[in-house]
C-alpha cells in the first residue's frame, strides 16, 4: 500500500491499513518486553551461580527501577534528596547535560 493510500485510509474509520500499523507496533512491543524479561532471568542465574553480595544486587534493584522511571519522576526523585549517593550524584549529572543539550536546541 502506497503513502497516498495509507493516508486516505486512515482518514476512514475502519480502515485496515490503520489495524496493520497498530498490530506491528503491538508486537515489537511485546518482543522487546519479553527480552527484557529474558534478560532478567539472565540476571538473577547469574546472581545465583557466582553467589552475588546483597549490597551488589541492592545497587542492581536501585538502577532497575531508576530506568524504569519517567523523565518527570526522575527530576522529583532527584529534587527531594538532601544527600547524595554516588549514584544518585552521577545521575543528577546527567541530569544537569540533558538540559543543557535540551537548551542548545532551543
Amino acid at each position: 500500500m502506497g503513502a497516498a493510500t495509507a493516508e486516505r485510509c486512515t482518514q476512514r474509520p475502519g480502515c485496515r491499513y490503520r489495524g496493520r500499523q497498530v498490530v506491528k507496533v503491538l508486537l515489537r512491543t511485546l518482543q522487546a518486553t519479553q527480552m527484557a524479561g529474558r534478560l532478567a532471568n539472565k540476571l538473577a542465574d547469574y546472581v545465583k551461580q557466582y553467589s552475588i553480595p546483597q549490597h551488589t544486587i541492592d545497587r542492581i534493584q536501585e538502577e532497575l527501577k531508576w530506568v524504569g522511571l519517567t523523565p518527570k519522576q526522575k527530576t522529583q526523585q532527584l529534587l527531594g534528596q538532601t544527600r547524595f549517593s554516588g549514584s544518585e550524584f552521577r545521575r543528577m549529572g546527567g541530569a544537569d547535560q540533558r538540559v543543557a543539550e535540551a537548551g542548545s536546541r532551543s
